[in-house]
């Protein structure tokens, strides 16, 4: 029936935000989407790998899709869903950041510190909760990228991002314990 297939469509694209937010913990933060605040991105090559498949899949899905089907918002809806599919396939199978660009890890680095810390959607105590988590998760995340980093990557970003490292070292260690001094559990400020 037309409205099973709507619902199967709308099905579609929640799932896939769903696997989004997963797959991006910090971009869930900065979007509102606090379930996964603890966890930092998987930037490993299997992780990437099950990234790509999901897209396939999805373009698969969205492709079977009878286009005469749909109403003006769903079609709408479906194109806005290809092109993000293909964007991000293009920017993994293509562009392939996580090989070639060390700014992208710090970019992660510092968002899953900023978003925490910029937004007093939950009360200190759990953002300082989660925050160590991820910052506990950093180490990880530095790892993976000295993992996945060709040889290739040029000097030039591989300094800015050692910069932007530093700097972001600094507002942990100095700034960061001061804007949490009013958490009323010292341990989680240690």
């Amino acid at each position: 029936s037309p409205r099973s297939k709507a619902l199967d469509r709308d099905l579609l694209v929640r799932e896939n935000l769903a696997a989004e937010l997963q797959d991006a913990p910090i971009t869930a933060t900065w979007l509102g989407a606090h379930a996964n605040d603890e966890r930092v991105d998987d930037v490993r090559p299997e992780a990437q790998a099950r990234a790509i498949s999901r897209w396939r899949a999805l373009l698969d899905h969205l492709h079977a899709i009878d286009q005469r089907t749909l109403d003006a918002q769903h079609a709408f809806d479906r194109l806005l869903l290809e092109r993000r599919a293909d964007a991000a396939l293009f920017t993994l199978t293509e562009l392939r950041p996580f090989e070639r660009n060390p700014l992208v890890y710090c970019d992660l680095a510092q968002a899953a510190i900023f978003e925490l810390v910029s937004d007093d959607f939950l009360p200190a105590a759990d953002r300082l909760r989660d925050l160590n988590a991820r910052l506990w998760k950093l180490r990880s995340l530095l790892e993976d990228a000295r993992r996945n980093l060709r040889p290739t990557v040029s000097d030039l970003a591989v300094r800015r991002c050692v910069d932007e490292l530093q700097a972001a070292k600094g507002f942990i260690v100095e700034t960061l314990p001061k804007a949490m001094q009013g958490v009323p559990d010292p341990k989680l400020l240690e």
